[in-house]
């Protein structure tokens, strides 16, 4: 209520200010030729409201200058259709060094403003006394709603109406919308991953019984992360892509902050104040989040290996390739199986965890001697083959930790 009525006093204060104005013949003249020259009022609005940084306070100037009879109404809708071309101002700073989604909704904020004050400005010109037809519809209007407008109500009304209108125009047109802004702003946004802890904070360590949740969360992402590398590491050595090889060592370094941090938070729960089985949960926890980092630790690995096989130039056969996919894909089947078990706590899905990982190890043993055969014929070569025997390494002890995080939750 303060800062309204302060915004009132700030009008009345500029329109005492302005008054002496209107005895300057220069000045009156001058504000005179934005009735006559419509471009020159909306390049005046548009750098006044980018220099104040608002279009409240312009707009308020622009009133308070009408109030004194220094402009009338004809004039003054130029300079207020500038005011809202200036005011996207505000929005393309905020959007400097934002992300992409961010750039183009500023943008879309300025291609909306431009275009619709400048088609007024165009109809200024091109249509006689086309500032008196709006001054007729909108006073109209006015009547309709039970007001009996002056000079600032009508510029108020007018300011609300191109709004409206402008808006009522565009919204059959978001799609054209769309494809301009991609044209201003093209490309595609970086995929950034927050870094720490998301869900818990200092303060929840007040209320424990409500950390308990929050702490799935955490572990949740976390193991979502660690699945993503495992898919990201599939990718990398199948496509030999280094920029993937990058985006999982970003995904490590996120891995080990979230374990550091989520392990230093738990120490901090007081446990006295839980429950039985609460405490046997933050127990558990500490050994999951220890196999969730080492899930982490081994798609890195993988994606070293992958690494070193494109800088050495070391090609694979299309047996090694479609057995090492084959094995992803069963390794990130049962990753999801893993995280699935974290969200509902289903302790039927344990077994089938234990299963997969007992799989693997014959899966490992199998590919294994297969690979020695290729080795002892020649059929294979052993720099490709060491790294084919150090990948499936990987993948088996993949399997151990979303075993040992099923026998967690057993033992629990």
């Amino acid at each position: 209520i303060l800062g309204f009525g302060i915004l009132f006093l700030g009008l009345s204060t500029m329109k005492d200010t302005m008054e002496p104005l209107r005895d300057s013949v220069f000045f009156v003249n001058l504000m005179g030729k934005f009735g006559v020259y419509p471009i020159l009022g909306l390049i005046l609005g548009t750098f006044m409201t980018i220099v104040l940084q608002s279009s409240s306070a312009s707009i308020g100037i622009l009133m308070s200058l009408v109030s004194v009879g220094i402009l009338d109404y004809h004039a003054a809708i130029p300079i207020l259709l500038g005011d809202n071309i200036g005011t996207t101002i505000t929005a393309l700073l905020s959007s400097i060094g934002a992300n992409k989604t961010a750039k183009r909704a500023a943008a879309a904020h300025a291609v909306f403003n431009v275009i619709g004050a400048s088609s007024v400005v165009a109809l200024l010109y091109l249509v006689p006394d086309f500032s008196g037809m709006v001054n007729s519809i909108v006073g109209s209007l006015s009547h309709m709603v039970g007001q009996k407008p002056d000079q600032l109500r009508m510029i108020a009304n007018t300011h609300s109406a191109f709004n409206i209108i402008n808006t009522l125009i565009w919204l059959p047109f978001t799609g054209l919308m769309v494809k301009i802004v991609n044209k201003i702003v093209p490309g595609k946004d970086k995929m950034t991953i927050k870094r720490g802890l998301v869900y818990l904070d200092e303060r929840m360590l007040e209320t424990p019984s409500m950390v308990m949740e929050q702490v799935k969360k955490e572990l949740i992402r976390m193991h979502e992360i660690a699945r993503d590398m495992v898919f990201e590491s599939r990718q990398a050595f199948l496509d030999r892509d280094i920029e993937m090889v990058k985006s999982i060592y970003n995904k490590e370094e996120v891995v080990n902050e979230i374990e550091e941090e989520l392990v230093v938070f738990l120490t901090k729960i007081p446990q006295a104040s839980l429950p039985a089985e609460d405490s046997k949960m933050i127990d558990m926890y500490f050994a999951v989040i220890d196999d969730i980092e080492s899930i982490a630790d081994d798609a890195n690995s993988i994606a070293e290996l992958t690494k070193y096989s494109v800088q050495n130039e070391i090609d694979f056969s299309g047996l090694a390739r479609d057995t090492l996919a084959e094995l992803f894909d069963f390794i990130l089947n049962t990753l999801e199986e893993s995280i699935n078990l974290l969200k509902v706590e289903d302790l039927e899905i344990a077994p089938v965890l234990i299963e997969a990982e007992e799989k693997m190890d014959q899966l490992q043993l199998k590919y294994r001697n297969e690979h020695l055969q290729r080795l002892n014929s020649g059929a294979c070569v052993p720099s490709a083959g060491i790294i084919y025997m150090e990948i499936i390494e990987d993948l088996e002890h993949i399997s151990d930790q979303f075993a040992d995080i099923a026998l967690d939750f057993l033992e629990k």
